[in-house]
């Protein structure tokens, strides 16, 4: 029967017009997870996917501005330290929630990961390195202002390319087809950012330093190849997740001014009176919403992934993000001179253009997989009812 089963899954349906290729023979393991559709509804499917997007947009908002306020008295270390330790509080009481209130989640087990520990360490040491090598790669503009919200757009494309090396299963042509149309449609969104060295965020700069922060070109060259490589290491975290889960200015460097800095960061995410010079800006307010959009990403993520079976569906969704990000940079300005001020300030620029062509683009290329998402969960829900059938009789 498992071969049967076998058979079924990996046989391409001459009657559609999604084009499968043969699968590749699998090892048998004793794996407790294996690629069957969790039962879901298209409404459930959109309004997931709706939110995952409104989270990533969120956070690439909130991200430039918390690390802007808190470098006045703190380091970015402060905010990765507050934010990594909130989140793991947080979701560690919503889960203790869910189980005791909700029939469905009874029989999960707390203490117990549904991974094996071995992987609940690689997966852990590839996200803490992909955030540390982005986070520090963004501060201070150690990548130039302008090119680091485009650069994110690569992301899909490290997805892609890993699937194509490492898949266990495969997505068919059309998919791979609609994938390709989000990656044009990010290109041109994106493309004006990349050459307008001149504006940031909706700031027209005054000043080279704005953009580049106190850097050299070599500097820079090298944070932009760390950040690449995070954002590589970002995508690998996510393609992990599918193999596993269903189957400016430099610091001081020394130890007392670090400790200070670190300190100084902590206290001002809660305003505390215990600093006499409380110069924190907006950080609490920032620091707070963008926290609040970081745990939604990652319950929404890690859920729209169980739901699509798709690595690169989730890295898709998530890069549709970054045009409404650029139309917000084109009504919003963020004031470098400020330490992240925002100020209204809506302009009809090349950014806006090329987020609002983009931006269609994406959306058809979503709609195209979510069509082929829908193909292919329909087909395995009536080879799982026949087999059941077969099982029957």
């Amino acid at each position: 029967m498992e071969d049967q089963n076998e058979l079924l899954q990996c046989s391409s349906d001459d009657e559609s017009l999604e084009s499968e290729e043969q699968c590749p023979p699998t090892e048998k393991s004793n794996d407790r997870h294996h690629f069957i559709y969790k039962n879901h509804s298209k409404t459930e499917f959109i309004a997931l996917q709706i939110l995952l997007i409104c989270s990533t947009t969120l956070i690439l908002i909130l991200l430039p501005l918390n690390m802007k306020a808190v470098n006045v008295r703190g380091n970015v270390y402060s905010f990765i330290l507050t934010c990594s330790t909130f989140s793991a509080i947080v979701l560690t009481i919503f889960m203790i929630i869910m189980k005791s209130f909700f029939m469905r989640y009874k029989n999960i087990r707390l203490i117990q990961p549904p991974l094996r520990w071995s992987q609940l360490l690689l997966l852990s040491c590839v996200y803490f390195l992909c955030g540390f090598m982005i986070i520090y790669a963004l501060d201070r503009n150690r990548v130039a202002c302008h090119l680091q919200d485009p650069i994110k757009g690569i992301v899909l494309v490290w997805s892609l390319l890993y699937y194509f090396f490492f898949c266990q299963r495969f997505m068919g042509l059309q998919r791979i087809f609609s994938v390709t149309i989000i990656i044009i449609g990010l290109f041109v969104a994106v493309d004006y950012g990349l050459c307008d060295e001149f504006k940031c965020r909706g700031y027209e700069r005054q000043r080279i330093s704005d953009d580049t922060g106190e850097w050299s070109l070599q500097i820079h060259a090298i944070w932009t190849s760390v950040y690449i490589g995070g954002l590589a290491l970002f995508a690998a975290y996510v393609t992990l997740l599918e193999r596993n889960l269903l189957t400016g200015k430099e610091m001081d460097s020394s130890a007392s001014t670090f400790l200070n800095y670190t300190v100084n960061g902590i206290l001002c995410h809660f305003d505390l009176p215990v600093l006499h010079n409380r110069d924190c800006n907006d950080l609490p307010v920032f620091s707070w919403l963008f926290l609040c959009s970081y745990l939604v990403f990652v319950v929404s993520s890690m859920k729209f992934l169980i739901l699509s079976q798709s690595a690169v569906h989730t890295t898709a969704t998530m890069t549709t993000a970054l045009p409404l990000a650029g139309i917000w940079w084109s009504v919003v300005q963020m004031t470098p001179s400020q330490n992240g001020l925002l100020v209204l300030a809506p302009s009809f620029s090349g950014e806006l253009i090329s987020s609002l062509l983009g931006l269609p683009i994406v959306t058809v290329g979503l709609y195209l997989l979510y069509n082929s998402h829908f193909k292919e969960y329909q087909r395995s829900r009536m080879t799982t009812h026949f087999l059941q059938a077969g099982d029957s009789a």
